[in-house]
């Protein structure tokens, strides 16, 4: 479903990323795991085609989408919910939902979509006329994950969902994801919080300093020394 080959990123002068290779198969929850300024959220953002690549390819669905821009990107059925949420404070719930059905084949879908997502959501059914700005942090994260499903995507990239909130709330947000998962979404997964990550994962990758250095299934890194000590605390 995604493909990542050789990708290399700078932000000026300055290096990010080198050589990361994985792939996300059709099905799977895939996370990237390591320390904060490792790339994750760079190779997310250079997937979606809001950052440029220095050097590699991306593939999402055996197609290349190097230089497509973010919207044709979106066409290819994927999306990206950012890291802090960012919603549209000065609309309300419903407007947010209805800018991720704004290309044509999600407008196709609208109530449908709609529909799913009030559904498993039933809180942003709720508050639909509030402004967004006046939500909780839970559910300001509802909604960034409503609106990308909005756009009605196969793949659903997540950098880092949990951030900011309260632990009760983090562990509703990732069995959501596992749900969406379940329901047949592809999830590529940027989380801090490596134990739950790898919970409700089937591979992983680790990112140290803009390279690759670590990748297999969920359980083995689990076992793994080194994410033991640096990413687990035992």
């Amino acid at each position: 479903m995604l493909e990542v080959k050789n990708l290399e990123v700078s932000y000026g002068q300055l290096k990010v990323l080198w050589g990361i290779n994985f792939t996300v198969k059709k099905d799977e929850i895939v996370t990237i795991i390591g320390p904060n300024g490792a790339g994750k959220t760079t190779t997310l953002k250079t997937i979606i085609g809001l950052l440029k690549e220095d050097k590699g390819e991306i593939y999402i669905k055996g197609e290349k989408v190097n230089n497509l821009p973010v919207h044709e990107r979106v066409k290819k059925k994927i999306a990206l919910v950012p890291e802090g949420c960012e919603i549209f404070p000065y609309l309300t719930v419903q407007e947010n939902l209805d800018l991720g059905a704004y290309l044509s084949d999600a407008r196709k879908r609208y109530k449908e979509n709609l529909e799913s997502v009030f559904k498993l959501f039933p809180r942003l059914k709720e508050r639909r006329n509030q402004l967004a700005g006046t939500l909780s942090g839970g559910e300001r994260q509802m909604l960034a994950i409503g609106r990308a499903l909005m756009s009605a995507p196969e793949i659903v990239m997540f950098d880092e969902p949990t951030l900011g909130l309260a632990p009760n709330l983090a562990v509703e947000v990732l069995k959501t994801i596992k749900g969406l998962n379940e329901t047949g979404y592809t999830i590529l997964l940027v989380e801090q919080n490596v134990k739950m990550a790898l919970k409700i994962s089937h591979r992983g990758y680790v990112i140290e300093n803009g390279r690759l250095i670590l990748s297999g299934e969920a359980d083995e890194l689990m076992r793994n020394k080194h994410v033991k000590e640096a990413y687990l605390g035992l």
